[in-house]
């Protein structure tokens, strides 16, 4: 195992930088406005990258990033295929961060407009990845299950921002990949952001 910590100190993510080779795809779901890790990872392996956001703060990001390998899916990730669903904007129009659950601390609870989903089944389907990077504002609780099977796993947990979900569900989906052959490699306090290998 080489694990290293890869972007900044807001959007890096501890990994285990050997089971990842040249020519894998890997998926960044939630890429906000800070893709530090996947250009880092970048420069140390030649992947493929598929970056997955529904807000139009990251569209326009990524659009005058310049990593010709990076592509763009404007959808949120969901449990299934096509979905039109409710993504709650953030009450500070200076952050990137929007989500599905009204009760999130940092999103208004009526002020939202629609988008459509993306599957983790259509796109472990369609890209075959080696890691899949999770940071997706609460709805990490409902897909995290569909990962299963995949090599690594980084994934941001939000019990601590969102009022209806407690450390229990957080503990419960983590408890879920140890008892299918996860190993976790990389936590930070409180379990906020974990890294997973299968073994």
């Amino acid at each position: 195992m080489n694990k290293k910590y890869l972007g900044t100190k807001y959007g890096g993510w501890t990994i285990d930088v050997d089971s990842i080779s040249d020519g894998d795809v890997i998926i960044d779901g939630g890429l906000g406005e800070d893709i530090s890790f996947d250009i880092e990872l970048n420069k140390l392996k030649d992947i493929n990258i598929v970056g997955i956001d529904p807000t139009i703060k990251s569209h326009k990001f990524i659009e005058g990033v310049n990593l010709p390998n990076l592509k763009l899916i404007k959808k949120a990730v969901g449990k299934v295929d096509g979905d039109r669903i409710k993504l709650y904007k953030n009450t500070n129009p200076n952050f990137v961060s929007e989500s599905t659950t009204p009760s999130h601390t940092m999103v208004s609870n009526s002020d939202y407009h629609e988008v459509e989903t993306v599957s983790i089944k259509t796109l472990i389907t369609d890209y075959n990845p080696s890691l899949i990077k999770l940071d997706i504002e609460g709805s990490e609780y409902e897909v995290l299950s569909d990962c299963v099977g995949v090599k690594q796993i980084c994934v941001e947990f939000h019990h601590n921002q969102i009022s209806t979900i407690t450390i229990n569900d957080t503990m419960n989906k983590i408890n879920m990949l140890k008892n299918n052959g996860y190993d976790i490699i990389h936590t930070t306090p409180n379990y906020q952001e974990v890294t997973f290998l299968k073994k």
